[in-house]
């Protein structure tokens, strides 16, 4: 039943967000459309649908009863079905005629691999992937659970490890949880729906990137360059695994590729360019936080580098834009400590308000090192008492990045090599090739080809600018942070290669890559099933049996827990530690402690201290000393009474 639950959710997020915005497009340009790219139609078509959707979504969500949202977000997949039935088909038939046959061959494949994708979906019993990192996905489900089911924007779940309770994020760029909550009113409440929408961006970004791609061979070679280059991008391990899974940067991603891609390429007239790059840098906005900064960079920084760099602006305007950017950041650099403390408190969990300038090092640093010690502490004083503010960050950063201009200057060239280290670190193949000691030199020899042709290179400098600058806003990031940018990278350093060096995609060995993708393709399963993300699993049965819909349930997790219990939950990756403040603010029903994440092992340390919750109840201890559930003694009464009642007839 979840399997086809799963694939009614696909077909409805093929319907509704990739037509609505074919037709927007075809009429908007009057027919010229069906006669781009088939991707440099179908992206623009997914980026606008998905802004129309979850406009209305918000809408509806907003100012509608629960039951009329429902009925507001079916009446969206009718006509959209009917069309689809009706001139859907040929207008994507028209879609894809410009494209050859090794080109339509590249997207049955890519629509076989989407279809293996959400095949595997209901291999995870929760939307949370520990192993590879993916662990605020849940925070997004509940959200759009709690959307879904007419209780509106209602965050009810404490995360003590964030200053607030909660992550600011989901609020500033909320169309990931209003598409999954329209996907949820049509098809239930699920945790597969963030994922399919992700993994059918995945399908679209591998078949925009191999396009970009290949348009750069030589006449008469390019369909058979863009089907080499889907397989080679489909080869890449964590490429793999990130869009097999449904990453929530994809999305982004796909939006940034977009842009740079109609920007590079120049497929279309001007007018169209700047609309579809327009279309991309607000999606961008409104999706994730990471690409928001590319759309700010790629907004403010290309018009500006293009004005400076281009031979048609006469040499007096570019004298005088010159002069007035240069008054822009000297006024700036001179303000910078007043502009530093007018920040808004939301946008104060950047890293870069956690740094430092050390005279002993001469150097600036991390307050916390290693970093996760600032969630340590926030969690502490977010849960040890109601009333004691979490550990502020670096107020004074803005007056010292102005008293040591070169040192700060050194940490940012510093995280541009790292940067260029990590991006490299992300194509790599894991177990059975290791790049580690040549990860810089070969990334600054990718950097050098994509800088060999003259239009690359302003889309170059934004990367650059978001690579280095990356660090400043999460010093945690990793390869699900930098997919927003690292494939245009090496894309624009494969079509330098392919546009000047021997074609060389014939001479790739097709077996060679068949095995690489059925390597990544067993294991994607093995991450589906990894027990990492499996050991949650008896705990949620377990809490499910028991919980009340208005119980508070104390967790490591508690956006998980939240999700998959459907109640009010608090805590933080350091329960155990901090359980007597957990008591006296939240008063939970029901305490999970657990070994569960990572680093923390919270039952381990609770049986140290003698293995019970002061004024609790032990209710259940899991035979393989994972996690121990505790309930009040009310709590107990009451689960005591209904089981001697037994099962209602």
């Amino acid at each position: 039943m979840e399997y086809l639950r799963c694939y009614a959710q696909l077909g409805a997020a093929a319907v509704c967000l990739v037509l609505p915005g074919l037709w927007i497009l075809r009429l908007a340009t009057r027919g010229a459309a069906l006669r781009w790219p088939p991707a440099f139609a179908l992206a623009p078509a997914f980026l606008i649908s998905s802004l129309l959707i979850a406009a209305g979504e918000f809408l509806a969500v907003t100012f509608l009863p629960a039951q009329a949202a429902r009925w507001a977000a079916r009446a969206v997949l009718l006509p959209a079905v009917v069309c689809a039935a009706g001139g859907g088909w040929r207008l994507l038939r028209d879609v894809f005629a410009p494209a050859g046959p090794w080109e339509r061959r590249m997207w049955l494949m890519l629509g076989g691999c989407l279809l293996v994708w959400v095949g595997l979906m209901p291999l995870s019993p929760y939307p949370s992937q520990l192993s590879i990192g993916l662990g605020d996905r849940p925070a997004y489900y509940r959200l759009a659970a709690n959307l879904a089911q007419g209780r509106g924007w209602l965050c009810d779940y404490f995360i003590a490890d964030f200053a607030g309770g909660a992550m600011p994020y989901l609020a500033t760029h909320p169309l990931p949880v209003l598409i999954t909550a329209f996907l949820m009113q049509l098809a239930g409440v699920n945790g597969h729906a963030l994922s399919i929408y992700g993994s059918l961006a995945g399908a679209l970004h591998v078949g925009l990137l191999a396009c970009f791609v290949g348009r750069s061979a030589r006449a008469g070679a390019q369909g058979l360059a863009s089907f080499a280059a889907a397989v080679l991008a489909l080869a890449v391990p964590i490429y793999f695994y990130l869009l097999g899974v449904g990453e929530t940067t994809v999305p982004g991603a796909l939006a940034f590729l977009t842009a740079a891609a109609f920007l590079a390429e120049r497929p279309v007239a001007r007018p169209w360019i700047l609309a579809v790059c327009g279309v991309a840098a607000l999606f961008m906005l409104l999706v994730r936080p990471e690409a928001a900064m590319l759309a700010v960079l790629l907004s403010v920084g290309y018009p500006v580098l293009a004005l400076l760099s281009g031979r048609a602006v006469p040499a007096v305007w570019r004298a005088a834009l010159g002069a007035a950017l240069l008054a822009a950041a000297v006024a700036t650099w001179a303000a910078l400590p007043r502009i530093v403390a007018r920040v808004p408190e939301g946008l104060r969990n950047m890293s870069v308000f956690y740094l430092e300038y050390k005279p002993a090092d001469g150097d600036f640093g991390l307050m916390y090192a290693p970093w996760w010690k600032i969630n340590r502490d926030i969690c502490t004083a977010n849960l040890s008492n109601a009333t004691n503010a979490p550990p502020g960050c670096n107020a004074a950063i803005g007056e010292e990045i102005r008293r040591h201009p070169v040192q700060f200057a050194e940490f940012l060239g510093r995280q541009l090599k790292a940067g260029a280290a990590r991006s490299l670190q992300t194509v790599r193949v894991q177990s059975y090739m290791v790049w580690d000691n040549m990860n810089t030199a070969i990334a600054v020899l990718c950097i050098i080809f994509a800088f060999v042709e003259a239009r690359n290179r302003i889309l170059l400098a934004v990367i650059l600018a978001c690579m280095a600058a990356l660090p400043l806003f999460n010093i945690a990031y990793s390869a699900r942070h930098m997919l927003p940018y690292t494939p245009v990278l090496y894309a624009l350093f494969a079509r330098a290669l392919l546009a000047r060096g021997p074609w060389l995609w014939k001479r790739l060995g097709a077996a060679a890559l068949t095995l690489v993708l059925g390597v990544n393709l067993v294991e994607l399963t093995f991450i589906r099933r990894d027990w990492f993300n499996r050991w949650y699993e008896p705990a949620i049965a377990d809490l499910r049996r028991i919980a009340a819909p208005d119980d508070v349930i104390a967790t490591s997790y508690p956006q998980l827990i939240s999700f998959e219990v459907d109640c009010a939950t608090a805590g933080g990756s350091w329960l155990t530690e901090n359980i007597e403040g957990v008591i006296a603010r939240f008063a939970p029903d029901i305490i999970l402690v657990d070994n569960l994440r990572e680093g923390c092992q919270n039952y381990t340390l609770l049986k140290q201290r003698g293995g019970a919750v002061p004024g609790y109840e032990t209710i259940r201890r899991d035979p393989d000393g994972r996690y121990a559930i505790f309930v009040t003694p009310a709590k107990a009464a009451r689960l005591k009474t209904k089981a001697a009642e037994g099962p209602r007839p």
